[in-house]
């Protein structure tokens, strides 16, 4: 059984990797190729994180954690810009790969996870 509360935050990530996908798209041409690469592994990371936490993989935490790390390693690779963004877009960003570990980890220890998933 999957709880309403995941269900919303699953959604929350898949239209967060939507939007993520819209704007890598809009600045495709505007950055380095190096640039691009990396932004698209952050996608991916992004997009399997949220399905083994939908999976209730027990290594979703640590990608999560990986994520934020990429994220984070990006915003400080850009000075603190994200692909042409900056300002609010900036903390919203930092604030959403925190609270997405926090996330993770709280339904990864609400539904604990069955280890023969894993």
């Amino acid at each position: 059984n999957i709880s309403t509360p995941f269900i919303i935050w699953s959604f929350i990530q898949l239209n967060i990797a939507v939007t993520l996908m819209f704007h890598f798209f809009t600045v495709i041409t505007q950055q380095t190729m190096a640039m691009n690469y990396c932004y698209a592994a952050l996608l991916m990371v992004h997009i399997f994180s949220f399905t083994s936490a939908m999976d209730r993989k027990r290594y979703s935490i640590e990608v999560e954690l990986f994520k934020m790390l990429i994220g984070f390693s990006l915003l400080y690779h850009q000075d603190f810009f994200w692909f042409g963004l900056d300002g609010v877009y900036i903390y919203s960003l930092m604030v959403y790969l925190i609270i997405s570990v926090i996330i993770t980890w709280y339904f990864h220890h609400e539904y604990k996870v069955n280890p023969t998933h894993a």
